[in-house]
C-alpha cells in the first residue's frame, strides 16, 4: 500500500463504513448516494488489497475482515487527532460554517434550545443547528462518533461516560382546557382521562409510580410522542396532562395550569457532551452561548 495515494475523504468514509458495517447507513451518515458509497468501498478494497467488509451470512449488513478489524481503532484515533490538530484555535463564530447537532425533545427545545438558537443567529450567521430527537440508549456512542454534539434534557438520562452541567430545575404541573371550572384536587386528577407523553407508546410513567405509593391510580387514555401534542390535546378536550412548568410557560396558547395535587420531586435539565470535545474551541463556544442565553432569557 502506497501512502502517497492516501485520500482523507476515503479514510473518513472507511471509518464510517467500519462503524456502520452497512453501505446504505454509511452513505446516509455521509450524505452520499449508495452508488457513490459503493464506489468508494471498491477503491478502498483496491488500495488495501483486502475486501475489508463482506456480506453477512444472515443477509443483514456486512462483517469486517481481520484486516478491517485491525484498522478500525488506529484509524479512528488518527482521524480524531488530525481533526483536533486542524481545528485547534481556529474557531471564529463570525466566519465558521459548521453544523452542530443537538439532541433534545420538544420540552427541552422550548426551555433550552430556543435561547441558544437566538444567540447563534445573532453571533454566527454561517453556523447551522440540527435538532434531532434524543436516542437515549445510543447517546454516548453517537457522541463518540461525532453524530451528536450536545444533549439537552433531563439530567437523569445522561450516561456516566459523558460530561454534563446542570442548567435548570423544574417541576410538573397539571394542564387542561383553559375554561375548565373544576378545582384541581386528587379526586378530579384521578377521575379525568390523562394524555401521557411516551414516544414508545407506554401507558405508565413515574407519575403512576408516585400515585401507586399513595394508593391512587389514574386512567391514561392516550399516549402521544411529544409534549406539544399533549398540550394541544388537552386544550380541546376534558383530558388533562402532567407537563413541565417551563414548557407550559413557553406555549403560545392558553391552558389552565394548576399545581399537582400531590408531592412529586422536581427534576433537573442538563447539557451533556462527550469528553473528546471538552476542550474544542467551537464546542466550548456553543456551551458558553447556551449558558449566556439562559442567563439573558426572560426567566433569568
Amino acid at each position: 500500500m502506497d501512502m502517497k495515494r492516501a485520500d482523507i475523504g476515503l479514510l473518513l468514509s472507511l471509518d464510517v463504513l467500519l462503524d456502520e458495517q452497512h453501505v446504505s447507513r454509511a452513505a446516509n451518515r455521509l450524505n452520499l448516494s449508495q452508488s457513490a458509497m459503493s464506489s468508494q468501498l471498491a477503491r478502498l478494497r483496491e488500495w488495501f488489497g483486502d475486501p475489508l467488509l463482506i456480506p453477512s451470512g444472515n443477509g443483514r449488513g456486512m462483517v469486517l475482515t481481520p484486516r478491517a478489524e485491525a484498522l478500525q481503532a488506529p484509524l479512528r484515533a488518527a482521524l480524531q487527532s488530525l481533526n483536533s490538530a486542524i481545528t485547534a484555535n481556529a474557531f471564529d463564530p463570525q466566519h465558521d460554517a459548521r453544523t452542530f447537532t443537538i439532541a433534545a425533545n420538544d420540552n427541552a427545545f422550548s426551555a433550552l434550545v430556543r435561547p441558544l438558537a437566538q444567540a447563534v443567529l445573532r453571533e454566527a450567521p454561517g453556523i447551522r443547528l440540527r435538532c434531532i430527537a434524543p436516542d437515549y440508549a445510543n447517546m454516548a456512542p453517537r457522541m463518540e462518533r461525532g453524530d451528536v454534539d450536545l444533549y439537552l434534557g433531563a439530567a437523569r438520562m445522561v450516561a456516566p461516560s459523558l460530561k454534563q452541567r446542570l442548567l435548570l430545575r423544574d417541576d410538573f404541573c397539571v394542564a387542561r382546557r383553559h375554561d375548565d371550572p373544576a378545582p384541581m384536587d386528587m379526586a378530579v386528577y384521578t377521575s379525568r382521562p390523562h394524555v401521557l407523553i411516551s414516544p414508545a407508546g407506554q401507558f405508565s410513567s413515574i407519575i403512576d409510580d408516585a400515585l401507586a405509593n399513595l394508593q391512587q391510580q389514574r386512567r391514561v387514555a392516550m399516549t402521544v410522542a411529544t409534549y406539544t401534542q399533549a398540550a394541544s390535546m388537552v386544550a380541546s378536550s376534558d383530558a388533562v396532562a402532567t407537563l413541565p412548568s417551563a414548557f407550559l410557560r413557553s406555549l403560545g396558547f392558553s391552558l389552565r395550569i394548576d399545581p399537582l395535587p400531590f408531592a412529586l420531586d422536581a427534576f433537573d435539565y442538563a447539557m451533556a457532551w462527550h469528553p473528546r470535545v471538552h476542550d474544542d474551541p467551537a464546542h466550548r463556544w456553543l456551551r458558553e452561548r447556551l449558558l449566556a442565553g439562559l442567563h439573558d432569557g426572560p426567566g433569568a
